[in-house]
């Protein structure tokens, strides 16, 4: 039988463990608000193409969420993603063609 140890967590001091929130419960966010605004300029490039919309929405809502987690960027994905989602849930609802409201309520 293999023992597996505990993994061995960083030491923070205040100022290394303040930095670390505010970068990920800050830029999360604004990341997530900066791929909501990009997501509601190219849906209205694609308007009336259900499967361009549809597929879109997905594509941008995992490419946000592995863009902050990357090691490079290392923000919080899921904060990123809330707020493209309640972005996209207040204005880019408009943006969505009346055609492409069926798939999408299916997918999501």
């Amino acid at each position: 039988m293999v023992e597996i140890g505990k993994p061995e967590l960083p030491k923070l001091g205040f100022a290394e463990g303040t930095g670390m929130f505010i970068r990920l419960s800050v830029f999360g966010p604004l990341l997530g608000l900066a791929f909501a605004v990009a997501m509601t300029k190219w849906l209205t490039y694609i308007h009336a193409k259900p499967v361009l919309e549809t597929n879109l929405t997905i594509c941008t809502a995992y490419i946000c969420f592995f863009t902050a987690e990357h090691p490079s960027v290392h923000v919080s994905g899921i904060l990123a993603l809330v707020t493209l989602g309640l972005y996209m849930a207040r204005q880019g609802k408009t943006r969505i063609s009346s055609e492409s409201e069926h798939s999408l309520h299916s997918v999501w």
